[in-house]
C-alpha cells in the first residue's frame, strides 16, 4: 500500500497534469517547457515552500551551512 501512495499516485498525477497543461503551453507548434515545468511541478513544491531545515548534531560550520541553505531556499 505504501508504494502505491508514494510512487504510483504521484506518477499518475504528473501524467494527468501533463495531459491537462501541455495544450495550454503549446502555442503555434512550439512548447514553452519552462511554463509546463512550473505548472506540473507546482503541486509537488507547495508543501516544501515553508520547509525549514533545523541544524541538529552538527558542528559550527555544519550548522551555519544548513542555516544558509535554508535562507537561500527561501529567496
Amino acid at each position: 500500500m505504501e508504494i502505491i501512495k508514494k510512487v504510483i499516485l504521484p506518477v499518475v498525477l504528473v501524467g494527468l497534469l501533463l495531459l491537462m497543461f501541455y495544450p495550454v503551453c503549446s502555442v503555434d507548434g512550439t512548447t514553452d517547457y519552462f511554463m509546463l515545468w512550473i505548472l506540473v511541478g507546482f503541486p509537488f513544491g507547495v508543501r516544501r515552500m515553508c520547509l525549514w531545515l533545523i541544524p541538529k548534531n552538527y558542528g559550527l560550520s555544519g550548522s551555519i551551512g544548513i542555516l544558509l541553505l535554508t535562507a537561500l531556499s527561501e529567496v
